[in-house]
C-alpha cells in the first residue's frame, strides 16, 4: 500500500540553478506553478472541462449509432470534404450520417439511404451499413442487410445488398436502380417509375448462389433448413498486396438457429461476387470467447499487417444486448485463408481480445461491432457501447480509442486497442501528435522495460498482463526523451500501471528543456499528481488513466521524467505509457 501523502502543488515556488548547459544537460531551471503556468486537468477533467485542442473523452450522450462505420472524406465534390462521416444502424428504416471533426461533437449530416417503398428491403430493420470509396471509378458503395419482404422466412430472413453514390454523403441508390439509370442514360431514354419498382424488388446479391457454394451441414441444429441462408454485417476489403476486392459477412443465426458464422467471398467488382470462392473463415465456437449457449460471431473487419504479410480478421462475439459483447481476432495467410477454416483464432492470453468492457468496473458495457480507420498517422477503432452500462440492451452509442500493433508471447504481431476508455485521452483532431513514439529514449537509475514506455500501448485488461510496463525498481529512475531538434510541445501524459502493487500517486518531476531568448532553460513541474478519483479500491488505477499536464506551447528538444519511491513504500513503480503532445 502507498503511504497517504499529498503535496500542496499550488505553493510551488521559483527555483533557479546557476549552471547552464545545452540540451538535456543542466540549465537554468524555472519551476512551473500549477494554475499559473500549467494545469494537471484534475479539477477541469472532473468538471467535464479540459483543453479540447489537446484532449478528448469518450463521454456518454453520443449519437445512438450501433455497428458504426466511417468515411474520412477527401473529396472536393462533397460538402464534408476534410471532415469525417459516421454511419451505422440508426432508425432501421434508413441510414443516417453524422459529421464530426473532433470525435466528441457529432451533428446530423444527411440521410444517406432510404429504400423505395417498392424495394425488397423496405420493411424495416436496415442493419450495419458500411461504406467504401472506389478510386477506380470515383464512386462510393454502401453495403447493408435488410429483411427481404418478398421471400419466405423459411428460406431467408435477411439479405445483403449494395447501393451506390457519387458523394460520400449520398444520396445512395440501390445498385440495381443505379445500373438501370446508367444504362438508360447511355441509350438516351427515360426511366419509368414502374421500371425502378421492378428493379428494386430484388437485391443485387443472389442468396441462391451463396447457398449453392456453401459448405453443407454447418450447424448441429435440427431446425436448419437446407435452403436457409441469411446474412448480415457486410464488410468490404481491398487487398493492399493485389488490389483484389473481397466482401466479408456473417451468415446469420435466425429462425431458431443458434450459430452464426463468418464468410468471405472474392468480388469481380463491388456488385458481382465470385460465388464459387465463398469461404467459411473459421468455426464459430472454437476460440473460448463465446459465452455458454451463445456461439455468436459477427461484425467482421479485415486488416493486413505488412510487417509479417498476414491478414487479421476481427469479429464480435456474444449477445449484443449483454455486457460481455466484445471483439476478438483471428489470423490467416491470405484474404480467404488457405482453405475452409484456416483462419486461426488467437487465444485470450495471447492478445486475442481487442475490445472488451471487462475491467472497467461497470463504466462500459457491450463494447463491440467496430470499424478501423487511420487519421493523421494513427490507427483508431470506432465502436459502439451500451448507452446505459448498468442495463445494456439495444440502445448503443459511439466511442473511439487508439489501436496499435504489439508482439504477443508467441512472437506474433497482434492488434491491441488502448481501451475501452472513459478517461482523458489525446484528441483525435489535434494538430499535436505523440512525439514520444519517435523520440530517442534513454534512462538512468534502477529500471526495467525501457522499451515499454513509448511503444504506443497501455494496458487496460488483466489478461494482457504479458504486455510490459516501464518499471522504476529502485529508489529513483529518470527517463529522457530526446527529439533531435526543437519541437513545440503543449502536453504530457503518464499512464499509471495496471498492477495495484505498482501504481503511485504522482510523478516526482517533469523537466522540459526549452530555450528563452536563445538561452537554454529547463521548465520543471514538480509532483504531477494522478487524479485521485482515478484510484479505486485496493490501489487499482482506473484503466487508461494518466497524470496529465497541459501548458502554454513551448519549444523543447528534450523531456526528462523523474520517478522515485521517496514518498511511497511500493517496491516497484510502473508506467504503462508516456505521451508527449507536440508538433
Amino acid at each position: 500500500m502507498r503511504k497517504p501523502k499529498r503535496l500542496l502543488i499550488g505553493l510551488l515556488c521559483l527555483a533557479l540553478c546557476l549552471t547552464a548547459f545545452v540540451g538535456c544537460g543542466k540549465t537554468d531551471e524555472v519551476v512551473l506553478e500549477l494554475g499559473k503556468h500549467y494545469s494537471d486537468q484534475i479539477d477541469d477533467f472532473a468538471a467535464g472541462k479540459y483543453d479540447a485542442d489537446l484532449f478528448r473523452i469518450n463521454q456518454y450522450g453520443m449519437p445512438k449509432v450501433a455497428d458504426p462505420s466511417i468515411l474520412v472524406v477527401d473529396d472536393e465534390r462533397s460538402a464534408y470534404n476534410g471532415k469525417v462521416l459516421v454511419s451505422g444502424t440508426t432508425s432501421n428504416t434508413a441510414f443516417d450520417m453524422f459529421v464530426t471533426e473532433d470525435f466528441v461533437t457529432y451533428k446530423f449530416a444527411a440521410t444517406a439511404f432510404r429504400p423505395h417503398a417498392s424495394s425488397w428491403g423496405s420493411s424495416a430493420d436496415l442493419w450495419a451499413s458500411e461504406y467504401i470509396y472506389d478510386k477506380e471509378n470515383g464512386l462510393y458503395y454502401l453495403f447493408y442487410s435488410a429483411q427481404n419482404k418478398y421471400v419466405t422466412a423459411q428460406k431467408v430472413t435477411r439479405t445483403l445488398n449494395v447501393a451506390v453514390a457519387e458523394k460520400p454523403e449520398g444520396p445512395y441508390l440501390e445498385y440495381n436502380e443505379y445500373a438501370l439509370r446508367q444504362e438508360a442514360a447511355e441509350l438516351g431514354v427515360e426511366v419509368t417509375q414502374a421500371e425502378v419498382d421492378e428493379a428494386v424488388k430484388r437485391p443485387r446479391y443472389d442468396y441462391d448462389e451463396f447457398l449453392k457454394y456453401d459448405i453443407q451441414n454447418l450447424y448441429s441444429d435440427a431446425t436448419l433448413k437446407p435452403d436457409f441462408f441469411a446474412a448480415i454485417d457486410p464488410h468490404p476489403f481491398v487487398d493492399p498486396k493485389t488490389g483484389d476486392k473481397y466482401l466479408y459477412f456473417c451468415r446469420d443465426g435466425a429462425a431458431g438457429i443458434n450459430h452464426t458464422w463468418l464468410y468471405g467471398v472474392k468480388m469481380t467488382d463491388w456488385a458481382t461476387p465470385q460465388y464459387d470462392t465463398l469461404t467459411r473463415m473459421f468455426c464459430t465456437d472454437d476460440g473460448g470467447y463465446e459465452s455458454a449457449g451463445n456461439p455468436t460471431t459477427e461484425g467482421p473487419q479485415m486488416t493486413y499487417n505488412p510487417s509479417n504479410g498476414k491478414y487479421y480478421l476481427t469479429f464480435s462475439v456474444n449477445d449484443y444486448n449483454k455486457s460481455d459483447y466484445c471483439v476478438a481476432q483471428a489470423v490467416g495467410n491470405a484474404p480467404l485463408g488457405d482453405g475452409q477454416d484456416t483462419f486461426v483464432k488467437i487465444k485470450r492470453d495471447k492478445g486475442g481480445l481487442i475490445m472488451d468492457s471487462g475491467d472497467t468496473n461497470g463504466k462500459v458495457s457491450g463494447s463491440g461491432h467496430h470499424s478501423f480507420f487511420n487519421y493523421k498517422g494513427q490507427m483508431y477503432a470506432i465502436y459502439h457501447r451500451h448507452s446505459n452500462p448498468a442495463t445494456g440492451g439495444t440502445q448503443r452509442e459511439l466511442a473511439v480509442d487508439t489501436v496499435t500493433w504489439v508482439t504477443n508471447p508467441d512472437n506474433l504481431p497482434v492488434l491491441h486497442m488502448n481501451g475501452c476508455t472513459t478517461t482523458l485521452q489525446p484528441a483525435v483532431h489535434s494538430p499535436y501528435t505523440n512525439l514520444a513514439l519517435d523520440a530517442t529514449v534513454t534512462a538512468s537509475g534502477s529500471y526495467a522495460n525501457l522499451e515499454a514506455i513509448n511503444d504506443g500501448a497501455f494496458i487496460t485488461h488483466a489478461y494482457d498482463n504479458w504486455l510490459k510496463e516501464f518499471e522504476a525498481n529502485g529508489e529513483s529512475a529518470t527517463v529522457k526523451f530526446a527529439f533531435g531538434e526543437y519541437r513545440t510541445i503543449a502536453g504530457i501524459m503518464l499512464y499509471n500501471s495496471i498492477d495495484p502493487d505498482k501504481t503511485f500517486d504522482e510523478v516526482t518531476a517533469i523537466k522540459i528543456h526549452t530555450r528563452v531568448d536563445g538561452k537554454p532553460v529547463t521548465y520543471v513541474i514538480h509532483n504531477l499528481a494522478f487524479d485521485p478519483s482515478m484510484i479505486e479500491g485496493s490501489n487499482a488505477a482506473v484503466k487508461g488513466s494518466a497524470a496529465v499536464a497541459a501548458f502554454k506551447p513551448v519549444e523543447a528538444d528534450c523531456v526528462e521524467i523523474v520517478i522515485d519511491r521517496k514518498y511511497s513504500n511500493q517496491d516497484v513503480l510502473a508506467v504503462s505509457e508516456v505521451v508527449i503532445l507536440g508538433k
